[in-house]
C-alpha cells in the first residue's frame, strides 16, 4: 500500500516516529535542499531508521517538481496564466515555481494557496506531455518503494549511502 501523509510545519521525522508505530517500511520522502539533508540525518538516527528515504534533486522542492512536469509542455503555461488564481505574469516554468515557492500574495506568491494547487493540476492534467511526465514521476518512485535493494534500473533513482546509518538507502530522484 502507497499512501502520501503532508507533514505540518515540516514535521518529517516525528511524522515517520508516530507513522512506523502502526505501520512498517515506512518511506519519507524529503526536500533536495539543505533542510532535506538535515532530515535525512535525523531519520537515520531513528530506532529502527526507515529502510529507504526518497529525496528530490539538490536544491529542488516540490515546487521545482511542478515545474519539471510543466516543462513537459510549455503551452500548459498560458492556460495556467489564464486561472483566476493567478498573476498574469508567468513566463516560464521558473517563474512558475519562483511563484509556487513564495507566501507573499501581494507579489504573486502562490504557496500554500490550495485553489491555486487545484487549478494548476486541473490545468496541466489537460496536457498529455504534462500527464506523461507525472506517470513517469511516478512509476519511478513505486520503483524506489518497491525495487529489492541494489536492483534499481530506474533512470530517474541514484542511490546514496550515508555515514548515519548502513540500514538506510537514499533513492535521490533524478529528472
Amino acid at each position: 500500500m502507497v499512501g502520501i501523509i503532508k507533514t505540518h510545519d515540516s514535521a518529517v521525522v516525528e511524522t515517520f516516529k508516530s507513522i512506523k508505530k502502526i505501520k512498517t517500511n515506512v518511506i519519507p520522502l524529503v526536500d533536495g535542499d539543505a533542510a532535506g539533508d538535515k532530515y535525512i540525518k535525523e531519520l537515520a538516527k531513528c530506532d529502527p531508521p526507515p529502510k529507504r528515504i526518497i529525496q528530490w534533486p539538490a536544491n529542488w522542492v516540490i515546487e521545482d517538481i511542478i515545474g519539471w512536469i510543466v516543462e513537459g509542455d510549455p503551452k500548459a503555461l498560458s492556460k495556467i496564466n489564464s486561472l483566476n488564481h493567478i498573476e498574469k505574469d508567468i513566463n516560464s516554468v521558473s517563474d512558475l515555481a519562483n511563484k509556487l515557492k513564495t507566501k507573499d500574495r501581494s507579489i504573486g506568491g502562490l504557496k500554500s494557496n490550495y485553489l491555486a494547487y487545484d487549478d494548476i493540476a486541473s490545468e496541466i492534467s489537460g496536457f498529455p506531455k504534462c500527464v506523461d511526465r507525472t506517470v513517469e514521476l511516478l512509476t519511478s518512485l513505486l520503483s524506489a518503494i518497491n525495487t529489492p535493494k541494489g536492483k534499481f534500473e530506474d533512470g530517474h533513482i541514484h542511490i546514496q549511502t550515508i555515514e548515519e546509518s548502513i540500514d538506510t538507502v537514499i533513492c535521490r530522484w533524478l529528472p
